[in-house]
């Protein structure tokens, strides 16, 4: 086994996955016809994007 994953790198896996479900969400209820719900799941997810990058700049910051 190597080094642990940083939380950084984390974050940043974590923020992929919210944008491709992001895209997939809004795709599918397009799709389907939907656009309103799929706009509004959408901008929740957007919004959970925005909090997990506003984390950035105290990831790997020294404490002291």
């Amino acid at each position: 086994m190597g080094r642990p994953p940083s939380a950084r790198g984390l974050l940043f896996g974590i923020v992929a996955l919210l944008a491709l479900g992001l895209v997939a969400t809004v795709a599918y209820a397009a799709s389907l016809g939907f656009w309103a719900m799929g706009l509004a799941f959408g901008a929740r997810l957007a919004f959970l994007l925005i909090l997990a990058l506003a984390v950035l700049p105290w990831i790997g910051r020294s404490r002291g």
